[in-house]
């Protein structure tokens, strides 16, 4: 081959000479990128590998977030309802203190009113009574003091 005569071909050479070089480079790189390439497999088989086991230790720790959600809920529903029935219970004794106030408590003065007359009227015959068998006890002794005073009589007017 001639050697080049004008600047032009010299940089034509000179440029076939870099491509010739880089082709070579890159031939070279080849295998280091065939071996990268092998180990980045490699490694995303092992991330894979370590995603599936994370993803199931995940999985475990979910279920028993689960289970822990499940029984928190359920110990606050049952509080809530415990709360919510000694509510109910309270405003029901409420109502029935406020209704036996209102209602019963007027009636059981109506039907309290006769049956303390009657009380007081059982009394007053009771004290009347007393009072008459007293004067009967008086008069019952009065009458046997005078009929023996009678007999008496009778028996020394007799003899």
């Amino acid at each position: 081959m001639n050697p080049p005569s004008t600047a032009r071909e010299a940089l034509i050479v000179e440029m076939i000479g870099d491509m010739a070089a880089l082709a070579d480079r890159v031939e070279a790189l080849i295998p280091e990128l065939e071996k990268s390439r092998k180990s980045m497999a490699d490694v995303n088989k092992k991330v894979c590998a370590e995603v599936k086991a994370i993803e199931s230790r995940m999985d475990a720790i979910m279920g028993q977030v689960r289970i822990e959600i499940s029984k928190d809920l359920t110990r606050q529903t049952s509080e809530a309802a415990r709360k919510a029935i000694a509510i109910q219970n309270q405003a029901i004794e409420e109502a029935a203190r406020t209704a036996l106030g209102v209602e019963i408590r007027p009636t059981l003065q109506e039907l309290l009113t006769p049956l303390r007359q009657l009380a007081y009227q059982v009394h007053e015959h009771q004290l009347l009574k007393q009072q008459w068998l007293r004067w009967l006890r008086h008069v019952a002794t009065a009458s046997t003091a005078s009929a023996l005073t009678w007999v008496a009589a009778a028996v020394l007017w007799l003899r």
